[in-house]
């Protein structure tokens, strides 16, 4: 791990105002932190329904900066990783204020090294309650990082990024559920086009070979 960083993202019921509360700019790197993140990282690996694109070539609007423009900013050591990640979380904020999304919860920015790769990993953990029980059988309420619920979560392939900027697929992210504009907003976060649908990639495979067994007329066997 080179870098993590983590801010709170909420919005009130009552006003739907989205509020931003940053985390400690240190963080330090122990064996917690790295078990988090190991945990984090397959997680996200064994997430079925991830889908694969490349940041838009489209320019920001007016002064604002795009997710890619402070991404770099970090990477060749223009300002450090706090300031980007806090960079980030606004922007998040800005984004969440244009949609009527119930999204909240804790925003992780991981820069990371996971055999022989190089990562930047953005997401954002929901928060679930959670009951226990003393010896005296009393009931108690907490709050905790609810990581199987992972829906709001890219990683960018920072090797496949800067050796191949012309790929469609140097950015995965998890495909929203069904009915909900919950990736659609994460992408125009992350200022990210979606250039490769595996679920399509497979069919267009099937149809081809259903193809060539019927041009040259093979029997089932065959």
């Amino acid at each position: 791990i080179s870098n993590i960083a983590l801010h709170f993202i909420t919005k009130q019921e009552e006003s739907n105002d989205v509020f931003l509360r940053l985390g400690p700019e240190n963080i330090d790197i122990d064996d917690k932190i790295n078990s988090f993140v190991d945990a984090l990282h397959s997680i996200y690996n064994t997430k079925p329904s991830k889908a694969y694109g490349h940041f838009s070539a489209m320019p920001s609007e007016g002064d604002a900066a795009r997710f890619v423009d402070v991404m770099e900013s970090y990477l060749t050591d223009t300002q450090n990783f706090y300031a980007f990640s806090v960079q980030a979380a606004n922007m998040l904020k800005n984004e969440l204020d244009k949609y009527d999304l119930g999204e909240m919860g804790y925003l992780v920015v991981c820069h990371y090294e996971y055999m022989g790769g190089r990562y930047l990993l953005v997401a954002v953990i929901p928060v679930s309650e959670h009951y226990s029980v003393d010896g005296e059988l009393n009931i108690s309420a907490d709050k905790h990082l609810d990581t199987n619920r992972l829906q709001l979560a890219a990683r960018i392939d920072l090797f496949d990024y800067k050796d191949n900027p012309d790929s469609n697929r140097y950015i995965s992210f998890i495909k929203g559920r069904a009915g909900r504009l919950v990736s659609d907003f994460f992408l125009d976060f992350l200022g990210c086009d979606e250039g490769l649908n595996p679920k399509e990639q497979t069919q267009m495979l099937v149809q081809a070979v259903e193809d060539y067994v019927s041009v040259n007329q093979l029997d089932a066997q065959e």
